[in-house]
């Protein structure tokens, strides 16, 4: 697996753009690329592998105090979407360009995820059908990687690109009435760790296979990763966004330095952290940090 783009192609595009972007007082460009690899598969079979390359340039100007945005899949079109956002920048709040910037140093490339090709996938899938069917299961899942690439200019001189490999996986296991469900990403593939992710979901749906009835009423529940997860993956909705601090609504803006939880619990949006999907900057080139919700 190799970028898509690369860095040359990459650059040029959003220098293309900004070429056509004289009429403006001040404008930025990114590309983001994302080419990706799918390898679904169910029962005991492989079925729809997939390639999907996702790829948007951006454009935003800033004329007299005023903004907007165009966007394209082309960046041969690159001179249309300028001037769609030079259109639109009569009517928009003014909001300026970020300036050059240093950018933290991040693991982005895994030659493990990029040496997974289809036939390593295909046999990853190949032994989890096999694990499921020998525990009287079912399998039904996707192993797929991908390489994402963000270059970013603007007329502030700000340049930026950066290129990161992507491992991902989803599996459900059926045995008789009772499943389990397993997903993650990151950029490494190794560090899914398959094998163990596997057999813990095997074990788990053979565990459940005849589930016991629970009487009504009120129950303690033990939530597990993937379900606290999900609960936390809303978290920032819930009065964290810069939208309510501005409005003066939720926790951030109302109850600041005040104790909201155990001083056990810490909760962030840590864009750099290893676990998920690190990346150094944003679509402005603005560098990314951790922001603490709780702590």
């Amino acid at each position: 697996m190799r970028a898509y783009e690369g860095r040359e192609r990459a650059m040029a595009a959003v220098e293309s753009a900004l070429a056509h972007a004289a009429g403006a007082d001040a404008a930025e460009a990114f590309l983001s690329v994302r080419a990706g690899e799918y390898t679904r598969f169910a029962g005991r079979r492989v079925h729809q592998p997939q390639d999907v390359v996702e790829r948007q340039l951006m454009v935003r100007v800033n004329v007299g105090g005023r903004t907007a945005r165009a966007a394209t899949s082309d960046p041969a079109r690159a001179a249309r979407a300028v001037r769609a956002a030079l259109e639109l920048a009569t009517s928009n709040g003014v909001i300026g360009v970020a300036a050059p910037q240093e950018y933290p140093e991040l693991r982005l490339w895994h030659e493990d995820t990029a040496a997974w090709d289809v036939s390593a996938r295909s046999a990853e899938a190949a032994r989890t059908m096999r694990a499921a069917e020998d525990a009287g299961a079912l399998a039904y899942g996707m192993y797929g990687r991908a390489a994402t690439e963000l270059a970013v200019a603007n007329t502030a001189g700000l340049r930026a690109y950066a290129c990161a490999t992507e491992a991902s996986g989803a599996l459900t296991v059926k045995a008789g009435d009772g499943s389990s469900y397993w997903c993650d990403l990151g950029r490494s593939a190794a560090a899914l760790d398959l094998p163990a992710a596997v057999a813990r979901t095997v074990a788990e749906a053979a565990r459940s296979r005849t589930p016991a009835e629970l009487p009504d009423g009120v129950h303690d529940v033990v939530l597990g990763p993937l379900a606290a997860g999900e609960l936390l993956h809303f978290f920032g909705a819930f009065g964290f966004t810069a939208e309510a601090l501005g409005d003066g609504v939720g926790l951030a803006a109302t109850a600041a330095g005040r104790e909201l939880a155990s001083s056990l619990i810490t909760v962030g949006d840590d864009a750099l952290a290893a676990e998920g999907l690190p990346f150094p900057f944003d679509f402005e080139g603005t560098a990314k940090r951790r922001v603490p919700f709780l702590s």
